[in-house]
């Protein structure tokens, strides 16, 4: 492995599954691609409830799933204290057709899903583009150094070629890509997180540092969105 891998190993060891209140800005970023004031978003991968407490705070109505039933046991807890009205639930990523049955979610938020750590499984991407309602989006942020090799710790550094690739062959569009920074950008020039420009920087500067930065991809069914 070499320095900079090295280097790059250790942060991601120690601040890969930090969150931050810059967070917040992320969130509602995601809420203005919504159609509707009050958006119902479905949380995938749920973890902790970080971003499913952010989305209910920004006024969406939110229904947040995981895997890990401890999980799940604590979210409810903190909801609870919270007087929060987030729904959380055990649930089985690999079959969301069991637990939600009808197009319903303006927004479905996936945030380093784990099943598509490495390898994004078609089948189940159209699973979740068939639960959004007319005009809703999908949100796939991945964490990446753009160079499609996989970590160590087993999480694929995805190129945009890679992902572009994948989506393309799916019924959807790719309405918009961002790098998100949670760090300089995030913190102190708000307004400029999510642009054009700051998009284009951090893009340049991980090719050219291999320091990973969050992909952001805002993805829509394509019936709704016209041809890709």
């Amino acid at each position: 492995m070499s320095l900079r891998e090295s280097m790059v190993h250790k942060l991601i060891l120690k601040k890969g599954f930090t969150y931050y209140p810059e967070d917040e800005f992320l969130v509602r970023k995601v809420l203005s691609f919504a159609s509707s004031e009050n958006p119902r978003v479905l949380d995938v991968g749920c973890g902790s409830g970080h971003y499913s407490f952010l989305f209910e705070k920004c006024g969406a109505n939110v229904v947040g799933f995981d895997y890990n039933t401890q999980f799940i046991k604590e979210n409810k807890r903190k909801a609870d204290l919270a007087g929060s009205s987030v729904i959380f639930i055990t649930a089985d990523g690999n079959y969301p057709e069991k637990y939600f049955t009808d197009p319903a979610f303006d927004i479905i938020f996936m945030s380093g899903f784990s099943l598509f750590a490495t390898e994004i499984s078609q089948p189940l991407m159209e699973k979740y583009l068939n639960l959004l309602n007319h005009n809703g989006v999908l949100v796939f942020i991945q964490n990446s150094d753009l160079r499609g090799n996989i970590r160590k710790t087993g999480i694929r550094n995805y190129s945009i070629a890679q992902l572009t690739d994948e989506f393309s062959q799916l019924n959807c569009n790719i309405k918009k890509v961002f790098f998100y920074d949670r760090h300089i950008i995030g913190r102190i020039l708000h307004t400029y997180a999510f642009s054009d420009i700051s998009t284009a920087c951090h893009r340049l500067i991980t090719r050219l540092s291999g320091l990973p930065c969050n992909i952001v991809m805002i993805i829509s069914r394509r019936e709704d969105e016209g041809t890709f």
